[in-house]
């Protein structure tokens, strides 16, 4: 499950850190919540960062929901009518700095930000389409792939959001990989490359977007 993520860091760090570039300029979140636009790298323009709403809506749905599907099991992608067609054609990298969990005491909801013990950005395995909303304005929709949580994250939950090693995002939105190879890449990412801690249950609300979020508590 992920259902709440962080991005935060400044153009030049990520323009660097995937060798891309910002086509438009997108706003940041240390509450990254579903149906805002947040940054990913289709496979279709690696070169660019887009603005992309998180909720992904398949191109064949005639009543479209307003929040979409946020998450998409790495299990079953090839299954679901959903995600079939998506990951064979519309892979993307989910640009991110953290994310979120929680754990509960009682009847209180404890949230947890989990990144990279080296606190580096990263890319979480996506995959997208596009939709047109009433406007008649395309922009693409995204779903973030979760896999079986590591040691770490199964303290706090059984699943978490699919963090691709630096090696194989390229692999993963390169459209010449095969589909097995790319399914090969979605596994948990070891424990012992993360970190965790406890923040305010402020950030419980999706309207809360201090940078106090991120801090321990």
């Amino acid at each position: 499950m992920c259902g709440r993520y962080s991005f935060f860091s400044k153009d030049d760090i990520l323009e660097d850190r995937f060798q891309a570039h910002f086509n438009i300029p997108i706003q940041r979140h240390y509450n990254a919540a579903p149906t805002q636009k947040l940054p990913v790298i289709l496979n279709d323009n690696p070169k660019e960062i887009v603005p992309g709403q998180w909720g992904l809506i398949p191109r064949w749905l005639k009543d479209k929901p307003g929040r979409g599907l946020i998450n998409a099991r790495a299990e079953t992608l090839t299954e679901k009518p959903s995600f079939r067609n998506a990951v064979k054609k519309h892979r993307c990298l989910v640009l991110a700095d953290s994310f979120f969990e929680w754990t509960r005491q009682a009847s209180t909801k404890i949230p947890y930000r989990i990144l990279l013990k080296n606190e580096r950005p990263f890319a979480f395995a996506g995959i997208w389409e596009f939709y047109k909303n009433k406007q008649g304005v395309t922009f693409p929709t995204f779903s973030i792939i979760t896999t079986p949580a590591n040691n770490m994250i199964s303290e706090l939950h059984d699943r978490m959001p699919a963090i691709l090693e630096p090696k194989y995002e390229q692999l993963w939105i390169d459209d010449s990989t095969e589909l097995e190879a790319a399914l090969e890449t979605l596994k948990p990412l070891p424990a012992n490359q993360m970190k965790m801690y406890q923040v305010s249950p402020q950030m419980n609300s999706v309207r809360y977007e201090s940078e106090d979020i991120i801090k321990p508590t």
